[in-house]
This record gives C-alpha cells, sequence and structure tokens, in this order.
C-alpha cells in the first residue's frame, strides 16, 4: 500500500512540471502536462497599460488578442467574471451550461486567487485573454476553470475593487 501510494505521488508530481505558468512565451505544445494555473506579473500588464473593454467584447475576441492587456469591468465570483449580479449568483454559476456565453473565465497568482470574493463583487480585472481550446495545447488536463467551463478567460495581473 505505501508502495503504490508512493508511485501514485511521484507519477503526479512528474506530470505537473508545467503546473504554474507565468506571462511569458509559452512552449508550442504541452504534451502529457496536467495544467494547475496560470499567472501574469503586474509589471507587463497592469491599469495604466491596459485597454478598456466591455466584458460581453471580451467573450467574442478572447484568444485573437494576442499579448494585448485589458481592463475588464464585472462581477467576480470564484473562477468567472460576470456581466451581471444576477448571473453570478446562480447556483454553480462558473459551470452552468446556460451561462456559458455570459461568463469570463479566470486565472491568476495563487496570492489573486486566494482574494477572490466569497460572494461576487464588482471588480475590474486587468489582464490577458486566452481561450480554453487553444491555450495549452496538447495538455492532458486543465484545472480550474476550463476543467468545468470552457471558453474565453482572462490571465489576470491586478484586480481593483470597485464596490458593490
Amino acid at each position: 500500500m505505501t508502495t503504490r501510494l508512493f508511485g501514485v505521488a511521484t507519477l503526479a508530481a512528474s506530470m505537473l512540471s508545467f503546473g504554474q505558468q507565468t506571462g511569458t512565451a509559452a512552449p508550442e505544445h504541452y504534451d502529457g502536462e496536467v495544467i494547475m494555473g496560470a499567472s501574469l506579473s503586474d509589471t507587463v500588464c497592469n491599469a495604466g497599460n491596459a485597454a478598456r473593454l466591455p466584458l460581453d467584447q471580451a467573450l467574442r475576441s478572447a484568444g485573437a488578442t494576442g499579448d494585448q492587456c485589458f481592463a475588464i469591468d464585472g462581477f467576480w465570483h470564484a473562477d468567472a467574471l460576470f456581466a451581471t449580479l444576477a448571473d453570478a449568483r446562480v447556483t454553480w454559476s462558473n459551470a452552468e451550461p446556460a451561462l456559458a456565453g455570459r461568463r469570463l473565465g479566470v486565472y491568476g497568482s495563487k496570492r489573486l486567487m486566494a482574494a477572490a470574493p466569497h460572494g461576487a463583487r464588482r471588480y475590474t480585472l486587468v489582464g490577458r485573454l486566452r481561450h480554453c481550446d487553444t491555450a495549452w495545447p496538447g495538455a492532458t488536463m486543465v484545472l480550474g476553470y476550463c476543467h468545468h467551463g470552457g471558453g474565453p478567460f482572462l490571465i489576470i495581473a491586478q484586480v481593483i475593487a470597485l464596490g458593490r
């Protein structure tokens, strides 16, 4: 039993080698890797160099924006940003299929994600847009938003609270 658990732990550790990605250039393929998250430095993307982008427009343009930095307003709840408080408060809103076109997934550093509100709150999230279908080609598994939600997401570098 002990040998089996050690073997599983060793296998898991070897598969997670690319787990936390930064905002730097990504490899072409992530063959067999398990992606645990993504982060982006606020020295390369912040409110000072971000273009404002409405959430509905971000949902249509994710993946086609390169390394451009955007500031997007919405209601942040767990792993997603929503246009309305009502959508953010739907049970299992981060994975509810009916909300697929009305939420933007989010990834960020462990520090930023730990600060995610327990209830939906208004924020401006600053970061780079990506799409779950194209962000990590060849990955065996992607955890976080893309594991259950799919679609566009923002790798956040900066968070600005807006109040309720």
